[in-house]
């Protein structure tokens, strides 16, 4: 799965030859006539990839599924994991996505598993799609099969506390030696060069059986993957068969200002933003300076925030009002403590057109702004919180409208 080179396409075919010899039972097969390419997983690797080039990999080639790597280890973040996801999902694909596990540890990977679910939310992964742990990394040759299945079912327990489901993915020759991994679940690479005639690891989830897959419109290989149940293409809406409706004219729309501002840590408070704008005037906060404390206010109908702090670990409670005086009920926050997450909503008025709030943030260890998050968060494909926990949030944009600006 992931590409590093040819020698994993060798490896494989080797270590499913020897498996063969010594007589292990793990793969079951029956007669067919070619493998299915269902499922096709995608990374940085394949570059930007169009919704016309998942169109013509459904329409021309059968798939239903991608899978689309987000992370690895505890701090690589593919960079066209949000493309991916947006683009499938217009051309009418169920989306998955896999992170590669570097853990070797039970903590790692829980603390590997945070950060996928997390990274998956931002990019727009939705509630029921499957996160996959990719386990097939030197680490993991390192510790006993005990241990690799500890870590495997720490990581899919966090998995499933985010509403995602679990799975793991990994190579044939690991099955029984490095890992467990039960019938009924699994997606097991095995590279066979001819898959006419026969179909492997039915009792599986899925058989990834190429990694040299041709798509006429896309550049470079793609490994290709059989499924053999329904869950990479559970738990979600595809819309191949669904026509977006047209929005409706707004009957009643109020416009609606917010004005907020941050506390600097350590320091005093930065002037009021209304709105949001280009330039250090758009913005509450101040680029590389943490903040303890978040004033916000609307104008029309009513707005609730809070904050996580990375010192006490948790959200704090919500507030409902707006007064830089009163550091209890006025502001969220703690004087002190550093914020790394912002979550806002917004709630119109009886009888007018729906709005929300509208926000996104920078952190001191970056120099672009996170995804766009929204009140219904992933729901509607946004964020459903601001902020990289770990990392002071430094910048923050609000507005309240029926469709975001940004």
């Amino acid at each position: 799965m992931k590409k590093l080179n040819r020698l994993k396409w060798v490896v494989a075919i080797a270590a499913a030859f020897f498996v063969g010899l010594i007589g292990v039972t793990s793969i079951s097969s029956s007669s067919v006539e070619a493998a299915r390419i269902d499922m096709v997983d995608v990374s940085n690797h394949n570059g930007y990839m169009t919704t016309a080039e998942y169109i013509n990999m459904r329409n021309n080639y059968g798939v239903k599924a991608i899978s689309t790597k987000i992370t690895e280890g505890q701090s690589y973040v593919d960079p066209y994991a949000k493309s991916n996801i947006a683009n499938a999902q217009a051309a009418g694909l169920y989306i998955n996505a896999y992170h590669f596990a570097r853990y070797y540890t039970k903590a790692q990977a829980i603390a590997e598993a945070n950060f996928a679910c997390q990274q998956a939310q931002k990019a727009g992964l939705p509630v029921g799609a499957v996160l996959t742990a990719d386990v097939e990394a030197p680490e993991q040759t390192y510790v006993s099969k005990y241990q690799n299945n500890i870590d495997n079912a720490a990581f899919e327990a966090v998995v499933k506390s985010y509403g995602y489901r679990p799975d793991v993915y990994t190579m044939a020759s690991w099955i029984g030696v490095r890992m467990d991994i039960a019938t009924g679940s699994g997606w097991i690479a095995n590279y066979v060069g001819n898959a006419t005639g026969k179909r492997y690891y039915s009792s599986n989830h899925g058989w990834q059986w190429r990694s040299d897959q041709h798509f006429s419109t896309s550049y470079g290989d793609f490994d290709a993957s059989q499924l053999y149940d329904d869950y990479y293409t559970a738990g979600q809406n595809s819309n191949n068969n669904v026509k977006p409706n047209k929005p409706s004219k707004p009957t009643n729309k109020k416009s609606v200002d917010v004005t907020y501002a941050f506390h600097q840590k350590g320091g005093s408070w930065y002037s009021n933003v209304k709105n949001f704008g280009s330039g250090n005037n758009g913005y509450a906060g101040a680029p590389y300076h943490a903040n303890d404390l978040l004033y916000l206010k609307v104008n029309h109908g009513t707005i609730k925030y809070r904050v996580h702090t990375i010192e006490d670990g948790c959200w704090l409670p919500w507030i409902k009002k707006a007064n830089k005086n009163d550091t209890v009920n006025g502001v969220a926050g703690i004087k002190g403590h550093t914020i790394d997450g912002v979550q806002i909503v917004y709630t119109t008025p009886k009888g007018e057109t729906y709005q929300q709030a509208y926000y996104r943030s920078q952190t001191t260890q970056r120099a672009n702004y996170l995804g766009t998050c929204a009140d219904n968060g992933t729901v509607a494909g946004y964020d459903s919180w601001a902020g990289m926990l770990g990392e002071p949030l430094d910048r923050l944009q609000i507005h309240i409208n029926n469709h975001s600006k940004y």
